[in-house]
Parts: structure tokens; sequence; C-alpha cells
């Protein structure tokens, strides 16, 4: 009884990592696995969750789009304004030309950052499929879960779960960021539920032999 016990402790423990973890998303879309520590004026103190005993590691605020925290919380960073200002060496036309396309450039990269921090938002892997594919796994074995974990993250969200702002829509620019990203956490839900189920199915043969 106390084997099972600690066996059943194991696979718990086993099962939350794979949830409880924070999520820290950077501008050009890396996204970490971390344990925040602390949130500072300009600054982000986070631990990484493959090492959470090793360094802590200082990112700037201003780099990043989202924090998603284990509870499932998010916290979108404030962007910051970027002012050109005239060069004295520079001829006006010149420089009025270059700010205006500079100006379009940084919107247009706003546009579709704004889209991606909305997705997970909004969206964050809505219906996605990753409890029925952990289920199919743990059901019929990791071999053939393998087979609704790769329909469901090749299959792009359904439109009625995207929940795209209304007023957004007719933005092609920003549906594309919006979609694209979605299709990005639908694959990552997809897989952790693949693991989950394979954790689980583990954990179960454990006991089941154990028991024997």
């Amino acid at each position: 009884m106390r084997k099972t016990f600690i066996i059943i402790s194991i696979i718990f423990v086993l099962v939350t990592s794979l949830v409880a973890q924070d999520f820290i998303t950077t501008k050009n879309g890396e996204e970490i696995k971390a344990k925040v520590l602390e949130i500072t004026q300009t600054e982000v103190k986070y631990k990484r969750f493959e090492n959470i005993d090793g360094p802590i590691y200082t990112v700037n605020k201003s780099d990043l789009l989202i924090i998603k925290y284990a509870n499932g919380d998010i916290e979108k960073m404030k962007q910051l304004n970027t002012n050109i200002t005239n060069n004295e060496n520079t001829p006006s036309n010149l420089n009025v030309n270059y700010s205006l396309n500079l100006n379009a450039k940084e919107n247009d990269n706003n546009l579709c950052k704004n889209a991606i921090s909305d997705s997970y938002i909004l969206y964050n892997g809505k219906n996605s499929g990753a409890f029925w594919t952990g289920f199919a796994t743990f059901m019929i074995g990791p071999i053939l879960g393998l087979i609704p974990a790769i329909a469901c993250s090749s299959t792009p969200p359904k439109y009625h779960n995207l929940q795209i702002p209304y007023n957004k829509l007719d933005n092609h620019d920003y549906v594309y960021c919006y979609k694209n990203n979605a299709q990005k956490i639908k694959k990552k839900k997809i897989w952790k539920g693949y693991g989950t189920g394979c954790a689980v199915l583990l954990g179960f043969l454990i006991i089941a032999s154990a028991n024997q």
C-alpha cells in the first residue's frame, strides 16, 4: 500500500509539472518555460523551469510580449513608444521620408505583436482537443496516440473558437498574425495533452505491475 502511494505521488508530481509553469513570450516569438520570481517597473526576474535550482535570469519588460502564469492568468506587457528626432545634419525632406518609413514598419510590427498578444488572451487554445488527445493516448497507447495528436495539431483552430475581435476582422494583417499564432498555441496544447496522456498511462502501468 505504501509503495502504491509513493508511485501515485510521483505520478501526480510528474503530471502537475507539465502544467505548473509560467510562460514568458518575447517580442521575437520565443517562449520561455519559467518560474517568474519578480516583476519590477522595467525588468522581469525568473528561473528556467528546466533548471529551477539554477541561476536567476533578468529580461527587460520592453523585450517581452506577455507572461502567462501557471494559474492561467495572462499579463500583457505595456508597449513603449519610440520617438524619432530630427538630425540637424540630415535634409528635412529625407528625414521626414525616413521617419514615415520607420513609423510604417513599426506600426506593422506593433500590429502583429498586438495580434499575437490578443490570441493568447482571447483564444488561448480553447477547444483545441488537447484533453481528448491525452485521453485517447491513455486508452490506446503512445504509438496509436500519435494519430490523433498529429491530426489535431495540424488542423487550424475552428473560426468560432478563435474569438478574433470584431473590429479587427477587416484588417488582414492582424487576422493573419492572430491565426498563425493561434495555430502555434493549439499545437503546443495538443502535444502537452499527448505528454500528459503518456505520463498517466505510464503511472497506471507501474501501479498495476506493483499490485500484481
